[in-house]
């Protein structure tokens, strides 16, 4: 059984959930993907998510030809842009507040 760094067991999928929150308010040197996570426009065909180390977290594709766009059900640019933005602010969303 694999134990995460902040002490859980990784085989159940619920625990991973839990894994990233107890992450977050953790120390900066102790999580896997530090914040903050940013979001760069890379060659007008993604959005890549990366984190404060330079890691690319997620790749978020977008087409702008109407025509390839339709046909192959792809997001458009914005859409895109929006989703990776989203993805990007995960990390202030999950910190605990400190009671």
């Amino acid at each position: 059984m694999q134990e995460h760094r902040c002490g859980l067991h990784l085989t159940n999928p619920l625990h991973t959930m839990f894994t990233v929150r107890s992450c977050a308010s953790r120390p900066m040197n102790t999580c896997r993907f530090p914040p903050p996570w940013t979001v760069e426009d890379h060659n007008d065909a993604c959005f890549i998510v990366k984190d404060r180390a330079g890691h690319a977290l997620a790749f978020v594709y977008y087409q702008e030809e109407p025509g390839r766009q339709t046909a192959a059900n792809l997001m458009t640019r914005d859409e895109a842009r929006r989703i990776a933005a989203n993805i990007a602010k995960l990390p202030a969303l999950l910190i605990r507040p400190q009671y």
